[in-house]
């Protein structure tokens, strides 16, 4: 009689392998360019919590969240950080008080796909333990399908604060027909981009013109 637990660790073993499909994985370097400034490099203090600078997973229903760890980036991203906004500090901001508070840097799979969620219709008189596998099997299907049909992308959440006051960029970058680690490295570098221009654009006296955009759900 041990046929059925056998069988049904065989599904088991099938939904996760699908489930797991298609499905971009972590590169263990991303290097990105950076351009040597030519003013004296700010000071930056890492105010991020400890366990973002970690590799870490944010999944639920609708999306796939891979961050990785600061071990990724190379050179680090404080220093990516520095030498973007050495240039475009305005000279009343040179001597700020700049925190970073946020680099969620990985990619973002949205995981679209048409149809009901609840619970599917089983026949009367089916076995219980039979019942339970075909219900493991066809949502493990259901969400291979949504994993392999998902556009996946390379993303870049930036928040920094200017003497208490917060600044924020945000990009992102289709994974398809190329690899992982180029699709973050050009969110990483736009979102720099976009931050040092909101830096740029500071004026004295007037709180920094924030675009806070949180990780899509």
């Amino acid at each position: 009689m041990r046929a059925a637990p056998i069988r049904a660790a065989t599904w088991l073993l099938l939904v996760s392998m699908i489930a797991g499909c298609a499905t971009a994985m972590p590169p263990t370097t991303v290097k990105v360019a950076s351009i040597p400034a030519l003013k004296p490099l700010p000071t930056i203090i890492d105010a991020r919590p400890p366990n973002t600078k970690l590799y870490r997973e944010d999944n639920s229903t609708t999306s796939i969240f891979k961050y990785f760890g600061d071990e990724v980036l190379n050179p680090a991203f404080i220093e990516l950080l520095r030498n973007r906004l050495a240039d475009s500090l305005p000279a009343h901001l040179q001597n700020a008080h700049i925190e970073l508070t946020q680099a969620d840097i990985g990619f973002w799979i949205p995981l679209n796909f048409a149809g009901g969620t609840g619970m599917p219709y089983i026949p009367y008189g089916v076995p219980a333990a039979a019942a339970a596998v075909g219900l493991l099997l066809g949502y493990g299907i259901v969400y291979g399908i949504k994993r392999a049909t998902a556009n996946e992308f390379g993303v870049s959440y930036i928040t920094i604060t200017i003497d208490g006051e917060q600044l924020a960029a945000s990009e992102s970058e289709m994974i398809k027909d190329k690899a992982t680690e180029e699709a973050v490295r050009a969110a990483v570098t736009r979102s720099l981009d976009l931050l040092a221009e909101r830096v740029a654009q500071l004026q004295p006296g007037a709180p920094p013109s924030s675009d806070i955009t949180p990780p899509p759900r």
